[in-house]
């Protein structure tokens, strides 16, 4: 699975946090006077957008945005917790992602599972896309995280 544990390394060493902005987690007044005055603890400070309370942003893709996205319902001829990505890339990028079939249909890049999705995990998964100039040599690779959902396709731009 598309798991930074699972590439051997922890979540916080593979996504460093490099936003100068943040600023220190809340500080909550817990002094017993105040809990049974009845005053709601204040914070100090706060987490700057776009991380969360722990000061961490997410990887790049899709992944705070899931159900925000735009779906569409999976072929009929697929099986009903199958789940696939639209990728928006040329023919010449190279699309991959371990554990999902990649196919070009002439418009879009198509990543489909090859087995059922099992209910109550999640399925995240890491697209790679790189691009090769005319020799055949990688110039540039992108990846984003996507968490699939049984039974849509899921669309991605890079």
């Amino acid at each position: 699975m598309g798991d930074p544990q699972a590439l051997g390394q922890p979540y916080a060493e593979a996504y460093p946090v490099t936003d100068p902005t943040l600023q220190t987690l809340p500080q909550w007044n817990t002094s017993p006077g105040n809990v049974l005055s009845g005053n709601a603890p204040q914070p100090t400070a706060i987490a700057a957008p776009g991380t969360n309370r722990y000061g961490l942003t997410p990887p790049p893709g899709t992944l705070s945005q899931t159900y925000q996205r735009r779906t569409t319902l999976m072929p009929d001829d697929k099986h009903p917790r199958d789940a696939m990505i639209e990728v928006h890339l040329p023919e010449n990028v190279d699309v991959t992602a371990r554990g999902l079939k990649p196919k070009w249909t002439g418009e879009v890049w198509q990543l489909t599972t090859q087995e059922p999705l099992l209910p109550g995990r999640p399925h995240i998964y890491a697209i790679r896309a790189d691009w090769r100039d005319k020799s055949g040599e990688i110039t540039k690779t992108e990846v984003r995280w996507v968490r699939l959902i049984m039974g849509r396709v899921v669309e991605l731009d890079f």
